[in-house]
């Protein structure tokens, strides 16, 4: 509370949370502005989220689609007659529907947000962490038979018989 004995040349006034703010404006116009801005901000950081979804998503797309079959041919080239790991026989197998789910992500990401519902920016960032890790396992996967690194991924260890 401040009274107006405290330096405003002594009139008798109180500004004690009477709804009226030094603005002028009220309490509730003030809150509906910093809210506002507040919603504002939320938006721009839901479709940055939604933006990056999209390109992890087309990163991981073309990854699958052109990058992942040409290792499969490098593979038949160089380790003829040999088994591939049981990842890299998934990725290579199952390319297509990973796609499918990966571009699944951001469309319904973009339907949820459309649609203002709350759980948009939930599936928008699991859609985040989902690309970022399939990402990861598809390039660990596709340079696993390089390595021949014994069963550790379900490679059978070519040292012993």
């Amino acid at each position: 509370m401040k009274f107006g004995n405290e330096g405003d040349g002594g009139k008798a006034s109180c500004q004690c949370g009477s709804g009226t703010s030094r603005s002028g404006m009220s309490d509730p116009e003030q809150e509906q502005g910093e809210g506002s801005r507040s919603t504002k901000t939320k938006r721009f950081w839901i479709g940055v989220s939604l933006i990056i979804l999209f390109l992890f998503s087309a990163a991981n797309v073309f990854l699958l689609l052109f990058i992942v079959p040409k290792f499969e041919q490098i593979f038949a080239d160089t380790l003829p007659g040999r088994p591939l790991p049981t990842v890299t026989e998934f990725i290579i197998t199952g390319r297509i529907v990973i796609a499918i789910v990966t571009l699944g992500w951001p469309i319904l990401g973009a339907i949820l947000l459309r649609q203002r519902k709350s759980s948009a920016i939930l599936w928008i960032n699991i859609g985040i962490v989902w690309t970022f890790f399939q990402i990861g396992i598809t390039t660990i996967a596709l340079f696993i038979p390089m390595t021949m690194g014994g069963d550790i991924f379900g490679m059978p260890d070519s040292n012993h018989p």
